[in-house]
C-alpha cells in the first residue's frame, strides 16, 4: 500500500510472521520476483484511463506466464439506473471520489486492450436497491439475524445488472 495509515491497519491485524508489509507506488512497482496472483479492490476504478493503463502495465510485468489479477469494477447499468432513481426521489447523490463504470463489454476491451483475458465476472450484490432497503429498514433496528438472513437469501438470487463485478483475468501475450 502506497498509505502510512492503511499499512498501520494491516500491521494490527496481520501476523507479521507470515505477511510483509511494503510501502510502494502502484503506478511504479519495484517489487522483487514475479507472482503467479495480484488483487486489487477499491483501487483501479479511482483512476483515469492514462493511469489505469500505467497500473495495468506495471500488474501485467510482474505476472508470471499466465498469471492471474483479480479486481472489482462498478457496473454502469446499475449505478445510472440507481443514479436517476435518486434524482427522481429529490436526493442529489454526493460522489466525492472518481469512479470508472464499466458495462461488462467495456471492461473486457479494456482489459483485452492491455494484456488481460476475462475469465470470469462473479457478480457481487445482486438487488442493490431491494438490500438497501432492507438494510436501511432493519439498521433502524439493528442488522440481526433474520436482516442478514433475508440479504443472504436475496443477494443469491440471480439478477441481471449487478451493483459491481469481480473480475477474474488472466495475463495474455501482448
Amino acid at each position: 500500500d502506497n498509505s502510512d495509515e492503511m499499512l498501520g491497519i494491516a500491521k494490527k491485524r496481520l501476523n507479521l510472521k507470515k505477511w510483509q508489509l511494503k510501502k510502494v507506488d502502484a503506478f511504479n512497482l519495484k517489487l522483487d520476483g514475479k507472482f503467479d496472483l495480484i488483487t486489487s479492490f477499491r483501487f483501479v476504478r479511482h483512476f483515469e484511463l492514462d493511469k489505469r493503463k500505467i497500473f495495468y502495465k506495471e500488474v501485467y510485468d510482474l505476472l508470471e506466464g499466465s498469471g492471474v489479477f483479480i479486481f472489482d469494477v462498478v457496473n454502469f447499468k446499475e449505478w445510472n439506473f440507481i443514479h436517476k432513481l435518486s434524482r427522481v426521489l429529490g436526493r442529489k447523490p454526493n460522489i466525492p471520489v472518481y469512479d470508472k463504470l464499466y458495462t461488462k463489454s467495456e471492461i473486457k476491451k479494456e482489459l483485452e486492450q492491455n494484456g488481460f483475458r476475462v475469465v470470469h465476472m462473479k457478480p457481487l450484490i445482486n438487488w442493490f436497491l431491494i438490500e438497501f432497503i432492507i438494510s436501511r429498514f432493519f439498521g433502524l433496528i439493528r442488522l440481526n439475524k433474520l436482516g442478514f438472513c433475508l440479504l443472504y437469501v436475496v443477494d443469491k438470487i440471480k439478477g441481471f445488472n449487478p451493483w459491481e463485478w469481480v473480475v477474474i483475468c488472466e495475463k495474455i501475450d501482448k
